[in-house]
């Protein structure tokens, strides 16, 4: 069941008091293992033994590794190991992609197509990622091989974070495992309170604009301008409000567990740079980007400076965007974002100069999350899109001002947004000032509660369900 269904709640308290009753130690962690996988069958029966798979492989990876002396046969045997370990991934999430690239009269490359598009594990791109990250990590030495195959398979199988990340490193997780199943007061209040933040994020935002932008990007030919405009931006809201929706709910779920997971959003879209955005939009990924392919390709193009910065931020997005998915489109998603990124990474310095003694600082703040936002909002026609022809005819229709039936609506979606605006602007404050009074705060719980019980109870009275996959599912 997706995390925001209401039943979900009933299910993780059941699980937390379940955990929190049975001894610490191995009974505990096998017990959490089993949940999780259970709970992970209960989404995607058909192809569990793949996650089953990628976790024994990359367990016996690390204990391999760490018996190997160093030299060249051990870096032949890392690399041979690293790439069984995202072997799946590959095939699963890319086989549709290899299919066109073959003559279209064949048969069995048809069944392949079709079977790679059906069967897709649910969160293999995350747990394969956990599972690469780990073998990297043992073969340069920053982690040591987990020996029980217990505690390595409590990480890897731990459902908060098994179905959409965050994409988890084991040296993070493995160590906290003392803490499964102990109670903390001030962890459980804060767990209880990013499950009804992501909540809020979800269903009273993303579920709200899903509609609007569901009706423009199924036919966009039979819309204008102004409606493709109001559906990308709605986009940029909805794809926010649901994976840190997604994100916040699962962090608040291991919380109550014992577990902290890795913070996946801090307030994107008030960012002043597309370096920036991405140290705040989905941190987990961005980050196992920068530490595994970004860090290891700049230092080995150091000697050309500049232009070996640039081009490992450039190959890095492009492995960013073909990790969304394999159409050209995802490509381009990437080199664009690559490009921009190492352009501002180059030029900052110089920029700031110029507009911090032209511009007065509050204006300066607004103008560069205001243009940081239409730059990402309009690249994320590339990943809303079904293809890249389809993304180029969005953006002429755009710049061209294509005419057509005006048929999204302003009123409910404006106020979603706004309340997304709402919310980062006052986490934002929050951390810098005293905590809110008591009565405040209850006051927003008690608010939060009943806008998402007004908002289902809309998506029902529309004839909508009021749990949507997330957008992230897919990945």
């Amino acid at each position: 069941m997706a995390f925001s269904d209401l039943r979900y709640l009933l299910v993780l308290g059941i699980v937390t008091l379940i955990v929190h009753a049975i001894p610490q130690g191995a009974p505990r962690l096998l017990a959490t293992t089993f949940i999780s996988l259970l709970f992970y069958v209960s989404l995607n029966p058909g192809t569990w033994y793949v996650l089953v798979a990628v976790a024994t492989l990359a367990y016996f990876s690390g204990l391999v590794l760490s018996r190997v002396p160093e030299g060249r046969a051990r870096g032949m045997l890392f690399a041979a190991l690293l790439t069984a370990t995202l072997l799946p991934l590959l095939f699963f999430k890319y086989a549709a992609t290899a299919y066109h690239l073959l003559p279209p009269d064949g048969d069995l490359a048809v069944r392949w197509s079709t079977m790679a598009n059906i069967i897709l594990p649910i969160g293999i791109s995350f747990y394969s990622f956990l599972a690469a990250g780990y073998v990297i990590d043992v073969f340069v030495g920053s982690q040591p091989a987990e020996r029980n195959a217990i505690r390595f398979g409590a990480v890897m199988f731990f459902f908060p974070h098994l179905t959409a990340g965050p994409i988890e490193r084991a040296r993070h997780l493995l160590p906290q495992l003392g803490n499964l199943g102990v109670f903390n007061y001030e962890r459980a209040v804060t767990g209880l309170r990013a499950i009804l933040t992501g909540l809020f994020l979800k269903i009273v935002v993303a579920d709200t604009l899903a509609p609007y932008v569901d009706a423009v990007y199924s036919a966009p030919r039979n819309h204008g301008a102004v409606d493709l405009a109001l559906a990308t931006i709605y986009f940029s809201f909805q794809v926010y409000a649901d994976f840190a929706g997604y994100s916040l709910i699962a962090i608040g779920s291991a919380r109550l567990l014992g577990i902290e997971l890795t913070i996946n959003f801090m307030q994107p879209w008030l960012s002043q740079n597309l370096p920036d955005y991405w140290r705040r939009w989905h941190i987990s990924l961005s980050s196992w980007f920068r530490d595994y392919v970004f860090m290891p390709l700049q230092f080995q193009a150091r000697r050309w400076g500049k232009y070996g910065l640039a081009g490992a931020l450039v190959f890095t997005f492009v492995l960013v965007g073909i990790w969304h998915g394999a159409g050209f489109n995802f490509a381009v998603f990437g080199l664009i974002h690559g490009a921009l990124v190492a352009f501002s990474t180059l030029t900052f310095a110089r920029r700031d100069r110029f507009w911090r003694s032209r511009v007065p600082r509050p204006v300066l703040l607004v103008l560069r999350a205001t243009t940081t936002f239409l730059i990402v909002t309009l690249t994320f026609i590339l990943f809303r899109a079904s293809g890249l022809r389809e993304a180029l005819w969005i953006y002429k229709a755009l710049f061209t001002g294509a005419e057509g039936v005006r048929t999204v609506a302003l009123t409910k979606p404006l106020i979603a947004i706004a309340a997304v605006i709402a919310y980062d602007l006052l986490v934002t404050w929050a951390k810098d000032a005293k905590p809110f009074p008591v009565w405040l705060r209850w006051s927003g719980y008690y608010a939060a509660v009943a806008c998402i019980v007004s908002a289902m109870i809309q998506h029902v009275s529309q004839a909508s369900s009021n749990v949507q996959q997330f957008i992230y599912f897919k990945f």
